[in-house]
């Protein structure tokens, strides 16, 4: 609980800055980067919690890293974040950012997970029922799990639709075990 509300007031702090300089666009896309780079290298995300490796190493692995890609913003930010010993939650400091900053422009995140990926009708079918849900904008969590067998589940905030063939058969199978059956002669 704690760090949830480290990360959030340095989140906090870097989205208030991006908006007074008019970047918040190219913030979300650098906070993209690092989620991105954190996600796809665990031994990144051990280096970052080492209490072995010093700071200044830390700091010059996250420069060689990202100092091509990211804005002057977010290297100053980095910077500032190993300076106060806080680069143990880069992660959870960017993922907070990704979620203020969504807040910000009104766009809700939005999961389905089906059993094959879906094809660019079946994005767009699905697109426009979370349009009834919500009106702001939409970004869409693709995750495919076989056990789903046909269908979808689509998670929004606390909604969760589940047009699943696994839930229908659930439902069928307690249905079927619920209710005594006796044909008729």
């Amino acid at each position: 609980m704690a760090n949830a509300r480290v990360a959030h007031r340095y989140a906090k702090s870097l989205i208030s800055l991006a908006e007074q300089h008019s970047t918040v666009d190219q913030i979300q896309s650098d906070l993209k980067t690092i989620v991105a780079a954190l996600q796809s290298s665990h031994d990144l995300v051990l280096l970052l919690k080492s209490p072995i490796v010093t700071g200044d190493r830390k700091l010059r692995v996250l420069e060689a890293i990202f100092g091509g890609s990211l804005s002057t913003l977010s290297m100053s930010f980095l910077r500032i974040l190993v300076e106060k010993g806080r680069e143990s939650k880069v992660g959870d400091i960017a993922e907070s950012g990704l979620a203020l900053i969504r807040k910000l422009k009104n766009i809700q995140v939005a999961e389905v997970t089906t059993a094959v990926a879906l094809d660019d009708a079946a994005r767009e079918r699905i697109l426009a029922e979370v349009q009834k849900l919500h009106a702001g904008a939409i970004e869409l969590l693709e995750r495919v799990d076989d056990s789903v067998i046909g269908g979808y589940v689509l998670k929004l905030d606390d909604q969760m639709i589940d047009a699943s063939s696994r839930r229908q058969l659930q439902m069928l199978r307690r249905e079927l075990t619920e209710h005594d059956y006796e044909p008729e002669f």
